[in-house]
């Protein structure tokens, strides 16, 4: 791999998987870097491999073949206990489902996985947990009901406690699922802010690159194959690592 900047690598990952029960397989290839600090969308139609290719980053899934790394670490021979240690402590994840406890707080759903995972002292969690809601922008919600939020709301909400661990990777699946129009706009501006906020880099999958204005790269998957890879700040294309 050769550089320390590279902090997700699929090499040769490659998958064959029914998209949904009874349809037909449809085969995967991806050679794919994730550098960090750079924000990177992977989009495409649904059953393209995008989300395969995300769980595969985020450590929840195993490649048929090929290797994913975490920094230049190989994962796929690790034991699901040491894949769940790095994903607890290492990984943040955020999906269509905001999945907050109705009987917590906000500033108790944000704080849960400082109490789960982390070693924080009560004065940490405090801290901490006033960061993000200053972050997200409610800075004045930390005993709000959960009832009580918008889903604009809510998922600001999930992707402070995505982030309360300081994770060195946010995974993102199906943005543009979540939100729509001008909510989801302000909410990726918001993804944008997290690699220079916290120095963790987001990962994210979106049906189209054009509702999510990501500041990093953005990855065309097409048929299960990497087609394009633009930076969005010099809007040129490259090829495939």
């Amino acid at each position: 791999m050769g550089s320390s900047d590279i902090i997700l690598w699929a090499k040769n990952a490659g998958w064959s998987r029914e998209a949904r029960p009874g349809d037909p397989v449809w085969p995967v290839r991806i050679s794919l870097a994730c550098e960090e600090n750079v924000p990177t969308l992977l989009w495409g139609e649904e059953g393209c491999g995008k989300n395969v290719l995300l769980r595969a980053l985020g450590l929840l899934d195993v490649p048929d073949e090929g290797e994913i790394y975490f920094r230049e670490t190989p994962t796929s021979g690790f034991s699901s206990d040491a894949r769940a240690w790095l994903r607890n402590h290492h990984f943040g994840f955020l999906f269509a489902e905001p999945f907050l406890l109705p009987a917590l707080s906000v500033v108790e759903n944000i704080a849960m996985p400082l109490m789960k995972i982390s070693s924080a002292t009560t004065d940490e969690a405090r801290d901490r947990t006033q960061a993000m809601l200053d972050f997200i922008g409610m800075s004045g919600a930390a005993e709000w009901e959960i009832d009580r939020l918008s889903m604009f709301e809510q998922q600001k909400v999930a992707l402070a406690r995505a982030l309360i661990n300081q994770p060195d990777v946010l995974i993102v699946e199906n943005v543009d699922a979540m939100l729509h129009g001008e909510e989801l706009q302000r909410f990726v501006e918001i993804i944008n802010l997290v690699n220079t906020t916290f120095g963790t880099t987001p990962v994210l999958t979106a049906r189209s690159e054009a509702a999510v204005p990501v500041a990093g790269r953005v990855v065309h998957i097409v048929d299960g194959a990497v087609e394009q890879i633009t930076d969005t700040a010099t809007k040129k294309g490259g090829a495939t690592e």
